[in-house]
Formats: structure tokens, sequence, C-alpha cells
């Protein structure tokens, strides 16, 4: 709302700022492979599990901190960006699961299972709701950091990503999501197509692969179920 109001409403700046300091203080945490995870809090202290829905942030992140020339913040949400492609990435479907945790740093692995043990050593996490609804958060994410650095790196992700979907996902007259991200179409799919596939999961993919001038993000601001609204002034290039 601060970008939307040309920068006026210093207030949500303010609020923004101050969340992104909470977040960093008490949210963020470092996993035994050495990512950077968002783990589940409350008050009684953080859970180190985490999901699919906290990917957006390292995409709202890095637009904040292009706007706000904040360099550090980038690099916190490039971290963060890395931890959640690779729960994607680690996956033999290219495909990452609804629900992962992790081991906190320096924590103890006695109260994990063996099998929860055995997937940490593989992947750095283990799934702990191992299906896929084809959610569009990390997608997302990997948009903006594309569309923000130009680095082509980030549209091969994402064309992993399609790969992974089209091989896994696709029915008769639609997608379906699937079981268990480990084994794809094998351990059975979710009769169900969720209406953000194509109003977000398919619209990041089209638009990393369209030119930049397509729903720039000089000229639009993206709400979170991936609405563009459009600037009255430009951002002038910034992006």
């Amino acid at each position: 709302t601060w970008a939307l109001s040309g920068f006026r409403l210093q207030r949500n700046l303010d609020l923004w700022l101050e969340s992104l300091r909470s977040i960093k203080k008490y949210i963020l945490s470092r996993g035994s492979d050495q990512r950077l995870y968002m783990a589940v809090g409350d008050d009684e202290g953080l859970d180190p599990i985490s999901d699919t829905f906290t990917c957006f942030f390292p995409g709202t992140l890095a637009l904040a901190s292009r706007l706000l020339n904040d360099n550090e913040t980038l690099g916190i949400a490039h971290d963060l960006l890395m931890t959640s492609y690779n729960t994607f990435s680690s996956m033999p479907t290219h495909i990452g699961p609804e629900n992962f945790g992790f081991l906190s740093e320096g924590d103890s692995d006695s109260d994990l299972s063996k099998s929860q043990r055995a997937e940490i050593k593989k992947y750095g996490f283990y799934l702990d709701h191992p299906y896929y609804l084809m959610r569009p958060e990390v997608i997302e994410s990997v948009f903006y950091f594309y569309r923000i650095t130009g680095d082509e790196r980030y549209a091969d992700w994402i064309w992993q990503i399609w790969q992974g979907i089209k091989d896994n996902c696709a029915v008769d007259g639609g997608y379906a999501g699937l079981r268990d991200v480990r084994i794809g179409r094998r351990g059975g799919l979710i009769g169900k197509q969720e209406s953000f596939v194509f109003s977000e999961t398919f619209k990041y993919m089209y638009l990393a692969f369209a030119t930049p001038d397509v729903i720039s993000l000089d000229d639009y601001i993206f709400s979170t179920e991936g609405h563009p609204f459009k600037r009255s002034t430009s951002f002038n290039g910034t992006f």
C-alpha cells in the first residue's frame, strides 16, 4: 500500500519496517543445513516447521528491498528463496510439499523419527505434509527475483517446476494435485483443481516468460492473490 500510494503513506512503511524487524528477530531461523527458514511461532516459542505459504515472502522482501535500496534485506530474501526452491528442486518431481520441517542449527535430532532424520540428511528438511495442491508461492517469489535481477537461472527454475507440473499433474481437462511429491503420479492424484492454479500459479509462470513490459513491475503492484493494481505514476525504470 505504501508503494501503491505513490510512497505517500509513511505510516504504512513504518508498519512494514517494524514488522520486518520482528520477523528478523523472532521468525527467521538457520537450519542444520545452514539454510535460512521461516519457522512457525507463538507465545511459547518457535516450532521448526514451515510451509509453502511462507514462500511468497522472499519475493515480497526482494520487492521492498529494491524500493528501499536495502541490500542487507535483499540478501535475506535471496537466502529464503534458496530454501524455498530447495524444497522443489530436491524432489524427483521438481515439485515441493505443502509443509516441511527442519532441524534448527545446534538442536538435537533425538525427537525426530528415523525417516525424518534420513530426509534431513538427504534434503536438508523433512516432508511434514508431502502433498501438492499447485500453490503459487514459490513460483511467485522466483518470478519477482527474475524480474528484479534479470538472472536467467530464475527462469530456468520456473521452467523446471512447469515440467514437473506438466509431467505429474496434467489430466484430461485440467490439472490435479499430487498426494506425495516424492513419488509423483504413482502415489495418487488429488482430484480437484483450485482457482488459484490459473489466477496465480500459471499467471506468474506466464509473466516470467513474457517481456518485462507485460504487467511491468514499474507500473503495477500485485495483491497477495495475484491481482495487478495499476499505479497512478510509474517507478520510472526501477525494475
